[in-house]
């Protein structure tokens, strides 16, 4: 949103995309020094997981944005919806989150657990996915690492869940 707001042309994304990928508020600051929406970029930064907390530090401009303000309540919207359904989960909303594919085009999410460094999936929107065939549609898609959740799970006490078996149906056919 700020982004798109300030007209940041591509290399001033890449830059700023890796500063807020390492979490360098005094960098973002220095970067941003003179952008019109300055503040708004350093409050992103070191705000970014407390939505409350940054809404009430964006400047009244920034807020006034229609793609601001809406990026504002999907985000409430979703930890709201999250927690309510699962209310034994933390939901950490990072609202400068930027380690995503580059056609990622909405949210991004990462799922971590307990005993686990990196993310147990991840994944995120694109939209128009398929244009390049002719069927453009909107999606969203996620990716684990089939080792991490073996190991996962077989870590847990013994659950009364049903068992889940994969098939190739292409592998199937070829067999006769």
């Amino acid at each position: 949103g700020l982004f798109d707001l300030q007209g940041l042309n591509a290399d001033q994304r890449i830059q700023l995309s890796g500063l807020f990928k390492q979490k360098a508020i005094h960098d973002i600051a220095v970067f941003c020094r003179d952008f019109g929406y300055v503040n708004d970029f350093v409050a992103l930064a070191q705000h970014s997981t407390q939505i409350g907390v940054l809404t009430s530090k964006l400047s009244a401009e920034a807020l006034a944005q229609p793609l601001i303000s809406r990026a504002i309540a999907s985000i409430v919207d979703i930890q709201k919806t999250i927690s309510a359904l699962y209310p034994q989960l933390t939901v950490i909303v990072d609202a400068a989150e930027v380690s995503s594919y580059h056609y990622h085009t909405g949210l991004v999410f990462a799922v971590y657990v307990k005993g686990l460094a990196r993310a147990l999936a991840k994944g995120g929107r694109y939209d128009n996915i398929g244009e390049a065939f002719g069927c453009g549609r909107p999606a969203t898609g996620f990716s684990c690492d089939i080792h991490d959740l073996i190991g996962y799970f077989s870590a847990l006490p013994s659950l009364d869940i049903p068992r889940i078996i994969v098939v190739d149906r292409g592998l199937l056919a070829n067999k006769s």
